[in-house]
């Protein structure tokens, strides 16, 4: 068994004496977890939102560990086409 699926599968947690197995993401809390967030984070932003921000006339991007800002040129209903692009 990859250590990489011990990290990302192999999450159980206990709420009320009731032992839960999490089946998607990361546990919340433990010691890899914020490195392989940044990981990530970092090939987002090198990719997909580097894409966006020359797209879509962004002025300013900050990203301070999982909070973003981004100032844009555009008038306010245009930002709501950078979230949906960025959530989908």
């Amino acid at each position: 068994m990859k250590i990489s699926h011990i990290i990302m599968k192999e999450n159980y947690l206990q709420f009320q004496n009731i032992l839960y197995i999490q089946e998607e993401g990361l546990a919340m809390g433990a010691p890899i977890s914020s490195i392989l967030s940044e990981i990530y984070l970092q090939y987002i932003e090198n990719t997909v939102i580097y894409d966006i921000l020359l797209k879509h006339h962004i002025v300013l991007y900050f990203r301070y560990v999982d909070d973003i800002l981004m100032v844009c040129k555009k008038p306010q209903p245009a930002y709501m086409m950078y979230l949906i692009h960025l959530t989908t």
